[in-house]
């Protein structure tokens, strides 16, 4: 079993990345989606809002995942959950880019830690 500091500071280390997606999402979320949401060009290009945000997951996922991937999926019965990865490019800058690949990988970055170090302390391992 793992000593309890060490858990305890992998879990801030989980909760500080956490939180920093957040803000990291949030400025995302209001300087760059917001601008794409105005354009008439992309507005119906960014996936379906199926909640409060997922635009902003949409268009961040769009500039994090390989291009290929995202116009395949684009073709499927599923496209509306994605947005036009040649229209969010096209329409954004390259620190807007940046910031949205930061914000999607902090995010999934600290979700898959979560869900691992929960794994690894159900089977009593070093977690």
């Amino acid at each position: 079993m793992m000593d309890e500091g060490l858990t305890y500071r992998c879990l801030l280390v989980i909760l500080v990345g956490f939180y920093l997606g957040l803000a990291l999402f949030v400025v995302f979320a209001v300087v760059t989606v917001r601008r794409l949401r105005r354009n008439p060009a992309t507005r119906d290009r960014l996936g379906v809002p199926f909640l409060v945000g997922w635009e902003a997951q949409s268009v961040a996922a769009a500039l994090t995942m390989p291009r290929a991937y995202t116009r395949r999926m684009r073709r499927t019965k599923l496209r509306a959950l994605f947005a036009d990865c040649d229209a969010v490019y096209q329409h954004t800058s390259r620190a807007e880019q940046f910031l949205g690949r930061a914000c999607y990988l902090t995010f999934m970055g600290s979700a898959v830690l979560l869900w691992f170090c929960y794994v690894v302390d159900k089977f009593n391992g070093i977690a």
